[in-house]
């Protein structure tokens, strides 16, 4: 008996240095943020799926009082269109800016172009991963009085690091390890996600 004790403890580490060293090999893919996202979108439909419905049947009668037709996108398990409709408007955004920006520079982009748009697209979910989980905590403290300051924090805090990965991420791709024009150039891929945001925002504010 103590010694099976013995042999589990012994074990248990190299399992759990296998199963560290399998998720970081899971989580440097592309899709591995995205199919998350997905998994965790449909948990929370599944586990709040009765609330959901009673949701999606106010806001209908409601639309059917105003003689109106109401997006089956804004309804759930829907919603969740809405979100890959904003990833792919903004790797369309990320693509033309960064095109007029290149070129305006005489940079050579369209080699780096794929590479760039997939790791901006594992970025995004990414970003949405985290929104989606802190959300959901902060939910906690909805009866506080400071949740609607907490709340506006989590995403402003947020908003920045995914500018800031941006921009990094543009630079380190389109420039590489000249310095001449990264001091330049980072701050050009702050505005790329800011100008998206706010013509979003501007369009379907």
């Amino acid at each position: 008996m103590i010694s099976s004790i013995i042999q589990r403890i012994q074990i248990s580490p190299l399992l759990f240095r296998k199963f560290k060293l399998l998720f970081f090999q899971m989580e440097s893919k592309v899709w591995f943020y995205i199919a998350l996202y997905v998994l965790l979108f449909s948990l929370n439909c599944i586990w709040n799926w009765e609330e959901f419905q009673k949701e999606n049947l106010q806001r209908i009668s409601e639309m059917g009082t105003s003689y109106s037709v109401y997006p089956f996108w804004s309804l759930y398990p829907f919603q969740i269109f809405t979100i890959f409709f904003v990833a792919f408007s903004f790797l369309v955004f990320s693509a033309l800016f960064l095109g007029i920006v290149t070129r305006f520079f005489s940079w050579e982009w369209k080699r780096k172009l794929v590479p760039l748009l997939t790791c901006s697209l594992r970025s995004f979910f990414k970003f949405f991963c985290i929104l989606f989980l802190g959300n959901k905590i902060l939910g906690f403290f909805h009866s506080s009085q400071q949740y609607g300051f907490f709340l506006f924090v989590f995403w402003i805090v947020l908003l920045l690091l995914f500018v800031q990965n941006q921009g990094r991420m543009y630079s380190e791709y389109i420039l590489g390890t000249d310095m001449k024009w990264k001091s330049m150039f980072t701050p050009l891929g702050y505005l790329g996600p800011i100008s998206f945001l706010f013509l979003f925002w501007i369009t379907f504010g």
